[in-house]
């Protein structure tokens, strides 16, 4: 462990391109989990019953409650299906979905670009301290 952070005090000259990176890999596991918790209602519609009427809504709760946005989410879900129409709805979420994942893409492509001169000057500089000792 100590090896680990004797290289670890050789990376203090990238901390702003190291929060920078960082940054980027929370946006990327932030897209990441959303673009597989779409994939649930996507198939909810898709094997659904057809609705004759529109369910009402859920009870008011607090909105940062996992229960209650998963009940507006999905009471969304079936207004619009009833609105629109079931096919509507599936344009709808593979156009999200397909974005979602373009930006995981991009974020993930960007934070892998990032890190990419942290991880040649670490082993540059640890080359330079092995080669003058």
């Amino acid at each position: 462990m100590k090896a680990y952070l004797r290289i670890l005090r050789h990376g203090k000259v990238f901390r702003p391109r190291l929060a920078g990176a960082f940054l980027l890999m929370v946006c990327y596991n932030m897209f990441n989990v959303f673009s597989l918790a779409l994939t649930i209602p996507f198939l909810k519609i898709l094997f659904a019953a057809p609705l004759n009427t529109l369910p009402a809504a859920p009870a008011a709760g607090s909105f940062f409650s996992g229960t209650y946005l998963q009940e507006w989410l999905g009471w969304q879900v079936q207004y619009h299906i009833y609105t629109y129409g079931k096919m509507d709805v599936l344009y709808v979420f593979c156009g999200v979905l397909l974005v979602m994942i373009a930006l995981k893409s991009f974020f993930r492509y960007l934070s892998l670009w990032m890190m990419a001169p942290i991880e040649l000057g670490v082993m540059q500089i640890l080359r330079n301290d092995l080669f003058r000792h």
